[in-house]
């Protein structure tokens, strides 16, 4: 039979029983975790679990903390019995935050066409750019668009940062102009002539070669040139070797005007003289403003002529290329009578005439020749003399000296008676 003491020490061996369970040291799937990663819990010695915080029951937990966390674990056996107090066990699950990332410096936010920026991110060991899945410290980026970087970084524990806590960051490409001929006032000029080069797409330009900088750009080259012009936006991107604009400057040479031949650079008054230029396409004579391609002058006075060409491309001769020719003018002389011995004579008799105003005569009619003549015309003459000058200059026909030689008949005497 079961008596009263019998009670006493079944109740007792349930009390001793409950503060005895022993509970085997807990694995743990890792080591230390980090910020919002989870660890397993795996308890043994007994057949259910009591895991705090967190009142959670079971045979295996999956823990989740915020920071590093104490865990404690009592038992209950097959046969109910929890285990005491002194029994439970503790289960430390440290844990490791996960990094944020911070822009430690960005060399630009803002870059011209092919240009780059280095991007270094602060607040982890290690880390990771994507696009582009880069490793490193610092990343030296050459995107060809506007592009949005994320930087994710892992810590020395190994804890790599959440999306939250990623760095991300734009980096705005700015196009570089395109340099085109707004306007090229023209491609081919003379020599000593100039063209204006206006061109477009960017805010300022360069040119080259010249290192000239402006809107536009008045040139002047001595021989054909290739200019080279780059831009620069309102935004500071400078434009690249194949945006720049090439333009092509011919220079034709202006002509240079000789004479090819010139019938007589001294004419005597009323004469005239053939100039025939060359080195042009068509020529300008000056005085007179006479085109052509040969020139008949006839100045009252020695002249000075200016002979200007243009060439079959339209340049004009400079000032210094034009042909400058003097037409000497040399009077003609007039004739007048430095003594007539007597204009009236006898039959018989004779008139010695000497002219003045030139270097030698011809007396007409005879055709005699020299500086003083003796004439016995027969009946009265008029004698026209003309003179040549030094020059060999002739006097004109209203430049002759006329002269009427009277001649009276001699008396012819008969006998009366």
């Amino acid at each position: 039979s079961v008596t009263p003491a019998d009670f006493f020490f079944f109740f007792t061996l349930i009390d001793t029983t409950i503060m005895t369970i022993p509970l085997g040291i807990p694995s743990v799937s890792s080591g230390p975790i980090c910020s919002g990663s989870s660890s397993i819990i795996t308890p043994s010695g007994a057949s259910t679990y009591t895991l705090l915080p967190g009142s959670l029951s079971g045979t295996s937990f999956t823990v989740s903390p915020t920071s590093t966390t104490v865990y404690t674990i009592s038992g209950t056996n097959a046969a109910g019995c929890v285990s005491a107090p002194a029994n439970f066990v503790s289960s430390t699950v440290a844990v490791s935050p996960t990094p944020t990332i911070t822009a430690g410096s960005i060399s630009s936010a803002s870059i011209c066409s092919g240009g780059s920026s280095v991007i270094t991110p602060a607040g982890a060991s290690t880390y990771t750019l994507m696009p582009g899945i880069l490793t490193g410290t610092s990343f030296t980026v050459s995107p060809i668009a506007t592009t949005v970087y994320t930087i994710s970084g892992t810590s020395s524990t190994g804890c790599v940062s959440s999306f939250a806590g990623n760095l991300t960051t734009t980096i705005t490409v700015i196009p570089t102009p395109t340099i085109t001929a707004g306007s090229i006032s023209s491609s081919t000029i003379c020599t000593g002539g100039n063209s204006i080069i206006t061109p477009s797409g960017a805010s300022t330009y360069t040119l080259m070669p010249g290192s000239l900088t402006g809107t536009s750009f008045t040139v002047s080259p001595i021989a054909t040139t290739v200019y080279t012009i780059s831009g620069t936006s309102s935004s500071g991107c400078v434009s690249s070797f194949a945006g720049n604009l090439t333009t092509t400057i011919t220079v034709v040479t202006s002509p240079t005007i000789t004479a090819s031949s010139i019938s007589s650079s001294t004419i005597c008054s009323g004469g005239n003289s053939i100039i025939t230029p060359s080195g042009a396409t068509s020529y300008t004579l000056m005085p007179g403003a006479l085109t052509g391609t040969s020139f008949t002058v006839s100045p009252i006075a020695t002249t000075v002529y200016t002979i200007s060409g243009s060439s079959g491309s339209g340049c004009v001769s400079s000032f210094a290329d034009n042909l400058t020719t003097t037409i000497t003018v040399n009077s003609t002389p007039t004739i007048t009578a430095g003594s007539i011995s007597s204009s009236t004579i006898c039959s018989g008799d004779n008139s010695i005439i000497t002219p003045t105003g030139a270097s030698t005569y011809t007396l007409m009619p005879g055709a005699l020749t020299g500086t003083s003549f003796t004439v016995n015309p027969t009946t009265t003459t008029v004698y026209t003399i003309s003179g040549t000058s030094v020059a060999g200059c002739i006097s004109s026909i209203t430049g002759d000296l006329t002269s009427t030689i009277t001649v009276n008949a001699s008396p012819t005497i008969t006998a009366g008676s």
